[in-house]
């Protein structure tokens, strides 16, 4: 049995996970692949790229399930407003799509994080004070919607829970349930690679969030330590899926 290590850095949150593996290194752990797979990656996506100390504008933009198909093209359109109303060459976003709670489910929601800070949404237009916000972008949208600045905690909870849904849900089954441009994916370190990392960034001197012991269907049992290099980073991270999953 050989001792193998992966770490994987998504901005200022690191999970490292300690292992023994009879052959060469394993490319994804059980909880990487599949269902669980797809909620990790979400969530890793989102502290990658999202969870730090800004206070960005994240959207609910309503949208009714006949124009479901045309989704993408809806979203680039109003991301190229942001563009415009934001003065940023460039946008950085992620959405996921939430269906319906209620019994006739003929609209879903579109939750959409954007690496824009709130107070920056309309500094292209003095004009628009920031109670009229909600009202010019509904006009661009074409539909109802609201505008939120979320804590780290509640970004990955709102998000996470709605793609969860959405990828258990019957509507959606034939659709996209996410879409994102201009992200950044989590570095991914192994053994020497990883230690060397975890030496150099003095991660045993920094405050252990979690750590924690599970059951891999892959890798068999594995320790996972969360560590953080910010203040501002989340203690959620992966391991709520251990407790919702394992």
């Amino acid at each position: 049995m050989k001792q193998q290590t992966k770490l994987v850095q998504c901005g200022s949150t690191i999970f490292v996970y300690d292992f023994q593996s009879r052959g060469n290194k394993t490319k994804e752990l059980g909880f990487e692949q599949g269902f669980n797979g797809s909620i990790t990656h979400m969530k890793r996506l989102l502290l990658t790229n999202f969870v730090d100390d800004r206070l960005l504008a994240t959207f609910r933009l309503k949208m009714p399930l006949s124009e479901y198909e045309q989704v993408q093209e809806r979203l680039n359109l109003f991301v190229n407003h942001l563009n415009k109303s934001s003065r940023h060459r460039t946008i950085k976003f992620l959405a996921v799509t939430e269906a319906s709670s209620d019994k006739q489910q003929d609209y879903a929601y579109i939750h959409l994080i954007t690496d824009i800070e709130i107070d920056e949404l309309t500094i292209a237009n003095d004009d628009i004070s920031e109670e009229k916000e909600a009202d010019y972008f509904k006009d661009i949208w074409k539909d109802e919607l609201f505008i939120d600045v979320y804590s780290p905690e509640d970004l990955l909870e709102t998000f996470i829970s709605a793609y969860t849904k959405s990828l258990t849900s019957n509507i959606l089954r034939q659709y996209p349930k996410s879409f994102h441009a201009g992200l950044k994916q989590p570095l991914v370190l192994w053994n020497e690679e990883a230690e060397s990392f975890i030496k150099n960034h003095g991660l045993v001197d920094q405050p252990k969030y979690l750590s924690d012991e599970i059951y891999d269907e892959l890798a068999g049992f594995v320790h996972v330590n969360e560590y953080s290099l910010s203040d501002t980073s989340s203690s959620m991270g992966d391991f709520n899926m251990f407790i919702s999953w394992n």
